[in-house]
């Protein structure tokens, strides 16, 4: 193959990548650093070669490695994500591209570290559910089969984890979406979360996604997301399948009755609970009244008070925490390769958008150190 005929099909590559990417050519040439896109439309044309350093960068930002630049064709990117409140399309995609990319990282470190991910369990829904209770008593049975205790919200992502081998990556994605699901052969199970959201939002997500998981063949993606828009059926069972897991009726009954003072429940004590069961103030007042502890004009009554509204801000500022890089099972097996020679201090501050002066701090937040971990211990047994 001659070097002009190779620079023209790799030039259709990066082209193809990057509107796989839903990307942009200003966009990308910002990234990389082009001092003006007309340099990378120059490259996409094959008029000007691309350098190797650039070609790395290029397949980063596209989700590929550069290998699979260099193949005849590009890798299939038919892997189905389910996400959960598409608001821009052309920034779903590249949220989609980076969540890819991230699984991809996620699964390498694993091999790098010798480490199998744990088997997702508990078993599929087998057939479609038929109604609202078949929906709720699948997510009270997943809660026992998961053994989550009788408040979820707070082991839930840890669970799924490190126990059942979700992956779960996490983004800032602004306001342009908030999760999304895939079941891949190469990835297995993985939740996206949108960092910028609020802990107990990101519990109800997370909650909500594993509802798709479970269900990962039962539905197409036009039945979720219908193309004429509106919240599908399949939504709203995934809202009530993550409603009945993370809000137990009995553990929520027997808290709510101890705070009843004479037939009444005080503002305070709504909000207590949503924090300790770890959901939003919303769901809590919903279960309650699926669970009849209030009616429904009491509950609705509750969401609109001024004095909810505002124990709310005031007692939940201290759950806030900063936005997450990374789960904590990530960022171990990231550790583990930079201590092992594996991975550079700068690959591994890419891993999460840090950069390497920023590495022992991030650590820290997770509870790590960069060093120190160097002894080994022989064990009892081969």
């Amino acid at each position: 193959m001659c070097a002009d005929t190779f620079d023209l099909k790799l030039a259709r590559r990066l082209k193809e990548a990057r509107n796989q990417a839903g990307l942009l050519l200003k966009e990308v040439a910002r990234k990389v650093g082009f001092e003006s896109y007309q340099v990378l439309s120059y490259i996409e044309k094959g008029t000007r070669p691309v350098k190797a350093w650039e070609l790395a960068k290029l397949a980063r930002i596209y989700g590929h490695n550069v290998a699979d630049l260099l193949e005849e064709e590009l890798p299939s990117r038919e892997t189905k994500v389910l996400w959960r409140e598409r608001k821009n399309s052309r920034a779903v995609r590249n949220h989609e591209q980076r969540f890819l990319r991230a699984l991809k990282n996620y699964a390498r470190l694993e091999r790098m570290a010798g480490v199998s991910p744990p088997r997702f369990s508990p078993p599929h829904i087998p057939v479609r559910p038929k109604s609202w209770e078949e929906v709720r008593e699948s997510g009270v049975s997943y809660a026992g089969q998961l053994c989550l205790g009788s408040r979820p919200g707070r082991v839930l992502a840890q669970v799924l984890e490190e126990n059942q081998g979700v992956k779960i990556i996490y983004q800032d994605m602004k306001d342009s979406g908030s999760a999304a699901s895939v079941w891949s052969e190469e990835f297995g199970p993985a939740i996206c979360l949108n960092s910028r959201d609020v802990p107990w939002r990101r519990n109800y997500d997370i909650a909500h996604e594993l509802f798709h998981l479970v269900t990962w063949n039962l539905y197409n993606p036009s039945e979720v997301h219908p193309p004429g828009g509106g919240r599908s059926l399949v939504e709203k069972y995934a809202n009530a399948f993550a409603s009945a897991l993370l809000l137990p009726a009995d553990a929520l009954t027997l808290e709510f009755s101890r705070r009843v003072v004479k037939r009444r429940i005080s503002a305070f004590d709504l909000v207590a609970l949503a924090r300790e069961f770890a959901v939003s103030t919303q769901a809590l007042l919903a279960a309650c009244e699926h669970s009849g502890l209030l009616t429904k004009k009491a509950a609705q009554e509750a969401l609109q008070s001024p004095d909810i509204k505002r124990i709310n801000r005031q007692e939940r500022q201290s759950d806030w925490q900063n936005p997450p890089k990374a789960s904590r099972r990530f960022v171990e097996l990231a550790l583990r390769a930079l201590q092992r020679g594996m991975v550079s201090r700068g690959r591994f501050a890419e891993y999460f958008g840090i950069n390497r002066s920023e590495i022992p701090a991030f650590l820290a937040r997770y509870g790590f150190a960069e060093e120190g971990y160097e002894s080994e211990i022989p064990t009892a047994r081969c």
